[in-house]
């Protein structure tokens, strides 16, 4: 039962992470532009008013498919029919990197919405 808790709690890394982030990003996010923090993309960066879109699009983006990444790992765990180990092993290695390449693929949506927006100049259409 320890290590079920353990990889439970681990697993739910990646969709808190992104909760808390998206949370920032869209309700507090960087008023500059920068290289360490925010949503960086060359897309974002080109001027300040894609950059401040962008950190809020992408924020709310984080934070409804963390939430929705948090609810289906916690039922998938919950209802794990085998809590062994060995199945606990299985099931975080599928689960963790499935959420990894998730999270990369909010990048999408982001970077469409920022070209509609503001096109390949940055200027707002």
């Amino acid at each position: 039962m320890k290590n079920y808790f353990i990889v439970f709690i681990c697993s739910l890394i990646v969709p808190l992470i992104m909760l808390i982030c998206g949370y920032f990003l869209w309700k507090f996010p960087p008023k500059k532009r920068n290289s360490f923090i925010g949503y960086r993309t060359s897309s974002s960066m080109r001027s300040d008013e894609s950059w401040a879109f962008a950190q809020k699009y992408c924020g709310r983006i984080w934070l409804w498919s963390g939430f929705g990444m948090l609810l289906l790992t916690a039922i998938l765990l919950i209802l794990l029919p085998d809590k062994s180990d060995a199945a606990l092993k299985s099931a975080s290695l599928v689960v963790m990197p499935v959420q990894i390449v998730l999270m990369l693929l909010t990048i999408i949506p982001v970077e469409v919405m920022l070209k509609k927006k503001f096109g390949e100049d940055s200027e707002e259409k």
